[in-house]
C-alpha cells in the first residue's frame, strides 16, 4: 500500500448543510459520474455501477447506536438514511451498514486503537503484540485491533475502507490493511467529503485507481502546489503521484514537469518527474528512456516501455535489440514475451543471432523464447550446437525440440539421459521427463 501522512487538516467544507439540497446535489453528482463511466471502465465500478441501495431508518440506526453504545459520525448517519445505505462508491463500493450483525456493532463503542501514524517505527512498536501473538490469543487481538472502526468496504484484497469512530481522528476515512501493512488516512477530513470528491473527479473522467491516496483537485491546481511547496520533497512526490489521475496534461503542465526534472538534484523527486513524462508523453521521453539503458538500473526503463509504450513496441524493437545486453535475464525474459511478442516487425534471424551470444544467460533466455516467434522445429539445425552448451542452455534446447520428429536428436538425447540420471538433480526431472517421452515416441516409430 502507498504511504502517506496528512500533516495539516484542510477545512471541511460546511457550505451546504446535510439536508434535501445536499441529497439533490449528490445525486446530480452521481448521475454525471455514472455518464462519465457508460461502461464501467473505472476501478471496481461493476460491482456498483453507481447505483445506491435503499436507505435505512433513522430509528434502526438510532437504537443500534444507544443499545450498543457507539456513535455514527452525523455526515455518515445522514447519509445512508437521506441518501444510500451502501452502493456506489470508491473501490467496490459501499457497503449497507446493518443493524443485524450483534458482535460487530458492539466493537463499534470500543476505543479505536488502530490509526495512521506518522512514522513506520510508531507503527511497528503498536502492532508488535499483534504480531507476535500466539494461536491462543490471536482471535481476540484480532478484533481488537479493528474495533472502533466502521467498516466501509474493500479496495481488493486485504485492503479496506473505514472510518474512525473515537478520538482526534473521529470520522476521518482511514484505509487499512488485514496483512498489517501501516494503515493511512484518505484526502478528505470527513465521509461525505471523501465520498463528494470521488464523484466529483469520477464525473471528470480522472483515473480513481488509488482513490484517496491522491490529492483532490484538477491539473492546475495541483501543478501550482507543485511549483509553491519548495524543497518539501515528501510533498512534491505526493503532488506528482497525484497527477496520475490525469489521462493527459496541457503541453504548459508537461514543459514544467520536463524543466524540473533536468534540474532537480533530488533523485526521488527526479524518478518521480520521470514516471510523470512517460505517462504523459514528453516530446523528448523516447531519448530520456535509450538514455537511461547506460544507467545503473537500465531494467526500470524497459518498466516503463511496458506500462506505457504499448502502441509504439514496434518502435522500440530495434532499439531493444541493440541493447539487450544491458538487461538482466529476467528483464531480457520479459522484453521477448511482453514486447517483442506484440511487435509485428519480429525477425527471426535476429534472435538466431542472440544464440551466438557471449553470454550464456542471453543464449538460454532467447532460445527459451524462441517458441513465441516460430515453430522451433523448423530450426533443429540451428538448435543443435546448444546442446554442447551450458547445462542451462542445454535444458532449454531440451525443451525446445522434445516434441521434434528430427532423428538426430535421439544420440543427443541418450547421452544426455544417462549423465542426469547418474548426478541425479532434482531440477533436471523435468528435462529428464521429455527426453524420456521423446526417445520412447521415437522408438515406437521405428
Amino acid at each position: 500500500m502507498i504511504n502517506w501522512f496528512k500533516k495539516k487538516n484542510n477545512v471541511i467544507n460546511n457550505e451546504m448543510k446535510l439536508d434535501k439540497k445536499r441529497k439533490e446535489y449528490i445525486l446530480d453528482l452521481l448521475d454525471k459520474a455514472r455518464k462519465a463511466d457508460p461502461n464501467f471502465k473505472q476501478f471496481g465500478a461493476q460491482s456498483h455501477k453507481y447505483k445506491l441501495k435503499p436507505t435505512i431508518s433513522e430509528k434502526e440506526v438510532s437504537e443500534a447506536e444507544k443499545k450498543y453504545n457507539f456513535r455514527l459520525p452525523e455526515d455518515y448517519f445522514w447519509f445512508i438514511t437521506n441518501v444510500g445505505n451502501g452502493g456506489a462508491g470508491p473501490y467496490y463500493g459501499l457497503k449497507p451498514f446493518k443493524v443485524d450483525n450483534i458482535e460487530y456493532l458492539a466493537s463499534l463503542g470500543k476505543e479505536t486503537l488502530l490509526s495512521p501514524m506518522k512514522s513506520q517505527e510508531e507503527y511497528d512498536n503498536f502492532i508488535e503484540k499483534y504480531e507476535e501473538c500466539d494461536d491462543d490469543e490471536y482471535d481476540e487481538l484480532e478484533s481488537e485491533l479493528w474495533q472502533g472502526l466502521l467498516y466501509l468496504g474493500t479496495q481488493g484484497c486485504t485492503l479496506n475502507m473505514n472510518i474512525i469512530l473515537s478520538g482526534e481522528n473521529k470520522g476521518k476515512i482511514m484505509y487499512g490493511d488485514y496483512d498489517r501493512h501501516r494503515p493511512v488516512f484518505a484526502y478528505g477530513n470527513s465521509f461525505i467529503e471523501w465520498y463528494e470528491c470521488w464523484l466529483i473527479e469520477t464525473a471528470k473522467g480522472y483515473d480513481m485507481t488509488w482513490y484517496g491516496g491522491k490529492m483532490p483537485g484538477d491539473e492546475k491546481e495541483l501543478i501550482n502546489k507543485y511549483l509553491t511547496c519548495k524543497d518539501d520533497i515528501k510533498l512534491k512526490i505526493q503532488i506528482l503521484f497525484s497527477m496520475m489521475k490525469f489521462e493527459k496534461v496541457s503541453s504548459e503542465t508537461l514543459n514544467i514537469l520536463y524543466e524540473h526534472y533536468c534540474t532537480t538534484t533530488n533523485e526521488d523527486e527526479r524518478l518521480e518527474l520521470f514516471k510523470r513524462l512517460v505517462r504523459f508523453n514528453h516530446p523528448k521521453i523516447n531519448q530520456i528512456i535509450i538514455d537511461g539503458f547506460d544507467s545503473d538500473e537500465p531494467d526500470k526503463y524497459v518498466d516503463y516501455i511496458v506500462m506505457y509504450q504499448q502502441n509504439n513496441f514496434n518502435f522500440w524493437y530495434k532499439i531493444l535489440l541493440d541493447n539487450i545486453e544491458k538487461f538482466s535475464y529476467k528483464c531480457v525474459d520479459s522484453i521477448f514475451w511482453r514486447v517483442f511478442q506484440q511487435c509485428s516487425n519480429v525477425d527471426v534471424n535476429d534472435f538466431l543471432k542472440l544464440l551466438k551470444s557471449n553470454d550464456v544467460n542471453m543464449r538460454a533466455v532467447t532460445l527459451g523464447n524462441l517458441f513465441r516467434f516460430c515453430n522451433t522445429n523448423d530450426y533443429i539445425e540451428e538448435i543443435l550446437p546448444m546442446f554442447n552448451d551450458e547445462k542451462i542452455v542445454v535444458n532449454k534446447a531440451i525443451y525446445m525440440t522434445h516434441d521434434s520428429d528430427d532423428k538426430r536428436l535421439i544420440p543427443i538425447y541418450e547421452k544426455i539421459l544417462k549423465e542426469y540420471k547418474l548426478e541425479n538433480d532434482k531440477e533436471d526431472n523435468f528435462a529428464i521427463n521429455y527426453m524420456e517421452k521423446f526417445l520412447e515416441r521415437m522408438k515406437l516409430k521405428a
